[in-house]
């Protein structure tokens, strides 16, 4: 049988009171908490607890390289939002609108990831909460084992260690229990290392979730200033797309404006060069008046001179004759004084027509005559058909002032074996159809474009020599005169001498400018 000793008893029946077992129960949990981790101090290596080794991280630097880049397109961005649209050429807006897309999906693909890790950290936070709830409830599972333990093993501690407990003093009796305690969680030890462990989960997954949510904050602030970005970024590319609209619209308004005033600015445009036509008409029948009333001025004056000259001869011819006569009566005097065989020598007023030199003004008549050389040294005449300001010289349409030199010029030139041929007067309608020929159908290229911009170059209307008929393209058997041919160097040997000078570039024009 047992032994109880008095002192003991009590104890016992103390241990066993259901009034008592609460506190005796939760006494024996953090006894045993304070067991499992001494047990577990010991049993855990330290490398387990420490932190993990620092490792590279690649994603690192591809981040920072990405940063780089969004710096990059942010700036050129920039840079194209500030392009002037309305001065800037095609291939400058082009390349604009480039950099402004680039940077928009830049931004939008950076707001996709910042959004992704935002949703990447809430999965995060949210294992890292399941796995600490998960934690505590194995925590508190293994506590209550590891106390209902340590409880049942002090209840049902053998009676000889509670008798030698008893008998002892109390700290002996505490040693006593407490090796006991230890025995009986030794053989449990790997619950006690579950326990470590779930306890170092716990405090792990708490970690986890706090970083995670941390991250979870971060990621979003991200996502706020990356939207802002954005936005930016699309308010830059929507104003730079309106502005290119504008251009758009304004050039095509502007075309269809110009489409529309096509063709009344050419109607006022023809009546402009019809007017101009016959202001310059009635300029040159002016001008031709002055030259005919110099001309009369002129054949008076010459006239003037020759009634002058023939005066003075008829004045030289009368005093001659009255002298001769003079001399004729002194010599019968003198032969009527003398004896008759010296008649003889009256044949000596022979010499009385010596004042026939005093003709020698007739060569003022040579003005008259003067044309002579600009005749062809004797070729046969061209004629001059027509009436009015243009007339027609051997085919070829010029201004009536010209057409002798014309003529002349021709006749020479036959007289050398050239036939010369071309065009001359244009009015305005047909320097138009030339000038859309030779420059374009436009607007601009018919009245505004410089005549060296086209092939062949065309004088613009109203301003080309044809339209007054002082300009011929001369042709030589057909084809235009090239540099080197017989007549261009036929007309370079003596068209100055009829008042014709060539356009420097153009072999076949010759006017009496030279433009």
């Amino acid at each position: 049988m047992r032994s109880l000793s008095p002192p003991v008893k009590p104890i016992f029946a103390w241990r066993h009171s259901p009034t008592v077992t609460t506190r005796w129960r939760s006494g024996w949990v953090a006894v045993a908490v304070a067991l499992v981790a001494s047990v577990a101090s010991v049993s855990l290596p330290a490398s387990l607890v420490g932190a993990a080794p620092d490792r590279a991280d690649p994603a690192s630097e591809a981040k920072r390289l990405a940063n780089e880049r969004e710096r990059v397109r942010t700036r050129r961005a920039s840079k194209a939002s500030q392009i002037n649209v309305l001065e800037a050429d095609d291939a400058k807006v082009s390349a604009a609108l480039t950099d402004l897309n680039q940077n928009v999906g830049s931004q939008q693909d950076l707001l996709l990831q910042a959004q992704e890790g935002v949703q990447d950290s809430q999965r995060q936070a949210e294992e890292a909460e399941n796995r600490v709830g998960d934690a505590e409830i194995k925590l508190g599972k293994l506590r209550d084992g590891l106390a209902n333990r340590a409880a049942k093993a002090f209840v049902t501690m053998p009676g000889q260690s509670l008798s030698a407990a008893s008998n002892s003093s109390g700290p002996a009796e505490l040693m006593t229990r407490r090796t006991y305690l230890n025995l009986v969680t030794g053989n449990d030890r790997n619950q006690i290392e579950d326990l470590r462990a779930t306890e170092e989960d716990l405090r792990a997954a708490r970690s986890s979730a706090k970083s995670a949510t941390e991250r979870e904050e971060d990621r979003r602030g991200e996502v706020s200033s990356r939207l802002g970005r954005l936005q930016a970024a699309q308010a830059e590319q929507l104003d730079f797309q309106e502005d290119v609209a504008n251009r758009i619209a304004s050039a095509s308004a502007e075309a269809e404006g110009l489409a529309v005033q096509d063709e009344k600015l050419s109607s006022e445009l023809v009546e402009q060069q019809l007017a101009l036509t016959a202001q310059l008409k009635k300029a040159e029948e002016e001008r031709e008046a002055k030259l005919a009333a110099l001309q009369q001025a002129k054949l008076k004056q010459a006239a003037d001179l020759q009634a002058a000259v023939d005066e003075h001869e008829a004045e030289v011819a009368q005093k001659a004759k009255a002298e001769a006569a003079a001399e004729a009566r002194a010599q019968a005097q003198a032969q009527a004084s003398k004896p008759g065989p010296a008649l003889a020598p009256t044949k000596a007023p022979a010499p009385t027509k010596a004042p026939a030199p005093t003709k020698a003004p007739a060569p003022t008549k040579a003005p008259a005559s003067a044309p002579a050389p600009s005749g062809g040294g004797g070729a046969a005449p061209v004629g001059i058909t027509g009436s009015g300001n243009i007339v027609s010289v051997g085919g070829i349409r010029v201004h009536r002032s010209i057409a002798g030199n014309l003529a002349s010029l021709l006749g020479a030139a036959r007289a050398s074996g050239i036939n010369f041929g071309g065009g001359g007067f244009r009015d305005p309608s047909d320097q138009i159809r030339v000038r859309r020929s030779n420059c374009g159908s436009s607007n601009y290229a018919l009245y505004e474009a410089p005549a060296s911009s086209c092939r062949p170059p065309t004088a613009r209307p109203g301003s080309s020599q044809h339209e007054k008929g002082l300009a011929i393209d001369f042709t030589a058997g057909g084809p235009a005169l090239r540099y080197g041919s017989p007549g261009y160097n036929w007309l370079k040997a003596n068209a100055a001498r009829y008042g014709f000078r060539n356009l420097p570039g153009e072999p076949w024009h010759w006017s009496t400018s030279g433009s």
